[in-house]
């Protein structure tokens, strides 16, 4: 579970940058708060702010820390991506902190990158009542998270980084949802029973599934393409509809998921944007129930009619047995709902305009009466990181 994230001198990201899930003095949905002995987590964040507020710079730094984690090397320079309103950024270097939750233990991870050079990597185990406790720090041009992998505590912290940090961009989470639906009863079921509430002309979903030497003796019964559908994971198109390759028992398995519209079938990809991003956004809604992962999604709104997405938002927020972790970057005015969010669950990104640098803060940094409402408070800028659209009116159209 992500505790905290600080970024220095990356994208558009100044100074020490910080983002965290901790709790504030709200007191609205307790069961928003995961407790851990002393730690606290909030179990959703929405982010907001106006095009180019850098929202989309934190997910990127954070999707960045995972590859390079996951590959044990910083493969481009990070030169480029630097803080560049700042000629004297240049020639320092970038930093990242990441402190998460795993097991009920915290731990503390670091990066300081120069060019494709990682000048320093540490990881300690921290917590609330005691100070960190080291488990190693250096300066070796190397990523040791990924070189000493197997070793029992640094592995907790690299599975963690590498598998619990799911980032979701729109059309990411596609063959995530086709994947579970052809691999997954209990997932299939939940999908089908959530899409007939989502009013989306679905009335159910079919799975039929081929073995591929089956379906190949009826496609290709002279095997001149011997090596064809040899791999999990891809979607093969016939003029009979198209299918998704899975590995089951160590079979490659061909299955076609038909959605039904009033008894008539249909391929999933005849199926509206706003439909395939409910798809994508399915996995999610089942990882928050089933999972303790950090689910992370930029622009959660994408291609979905306002009171869909806000619906969906409510249910997961107002299911008090949740596990998982949900941050998301949006612009629909309408989740400021104190129905659906405490007030520490709402942050801003907004540029400076002395730096031109993002800061983030928290609803909860203000005083908000109880009485206000949140969302007209925000369009008519109480709370900042909204475009300016006065020079529009300078324009001689």
């Amino acid at each position: 579970m992500l505790l905290r994230f600080v970024i220095s001198n990356y994208l558009s990201f100044d100074g020490a940058t910080e983002f965290n899930t901790f709790p504030g003095q709200a007191f609205k949905h307790s069961h928003h708060i995961y407790h851990h002995g002393k730690i606290k987590a909030l179990k959703s964040t929405a982010i907001y702010g106006a095009n180019g507020a850098g929202k989309s710079n934190l997910i990127d730094a954070l999707e960045n820390i995972r590859q390079w984690v996951k590959n044990g090397s910083v493969s481009t320079s990070v030169n480029r991506q630097k803080f560049r309103l700042k000629s004297e950024n240049q020639q320092q270097p970038s930093s990242f902190l990441l402190e998460f939750l795993v097991g009920g233990t915290c731990y503390l991870y670091g990066l300081t990158i120069d060019d494709k050079n990682v000048l320093e990597e540490y990881l300690y185990e921290s917590g609330i009542d005691k100070a960190p406790a080291l488990i190693f720090r250096h300066h070796e041009n190397t990523i040791r998270l990924y070189d000493e992998k197997h070793a029992p505590v640094i592995e907790v912290a690299y599975q963690w980084i590498t598998t619990q940090i799911i980032i979701m961009r729109h059309n990411s989470g596609i063959i995530e949802c086709l994947h579970k639906l052809c691999t997954h009863p209990a997932f299939f079921t939940f999908s089908n029973e959530l899409l007939k509430t989502l009013d989306t002309g679905i009335d159910y979903l079919t799975l039929e599934k081929t073995d591929r030497t089956s379906f190949l003796a009826a496609y290709d019964p002279e095997n001149k393409h011997p090596k064809l559908l040899s791999d999990p994971g891809k979607i093969f198109v016939t003029k009979e509809g198209r299918y998704f390759t899975t590995e089951e028992n160590g079979r490659i398995m061909l299955n076609k998921i038909t959605a039904f519209h009033h008894h008539c079938p249909f391929d999933l990809i005849e199926e509206s944007m706003g439909t395939k991003r409910l798809l994508e956004l399915i996995p999610v809604c089942w990882s928050m129930i089933h999972h303790t992962a950090t689910i992370i999604i930029d622009e959660i709104e994408q291609s979905i009619h306002p009171v869909l997405i806000n619906a969906l938002i409510k249910k997961i927020m107002h299911h008090t047995n949740t596990q998982g972790q949900l941050i998301f970057t949006t612009h629909n005015s309408n989740l400021l709902d104190t129905d659906i969010f405490r007030n520490d669950e709402i942050w801003f990104a907004v540029k400076t305009k002395e730096t031109g640098a993002t800061e983030l803060y928290s609803l909860n940094d203000f005083i908000v009466n109880t009485q206000l409402d949140t969302r007209k408070g925000y369009l008519i800028n109480r709370f900042g990181a909204i475009p300016s659209t006065a020079t529009l009116e300078l324009l001689k159209w």
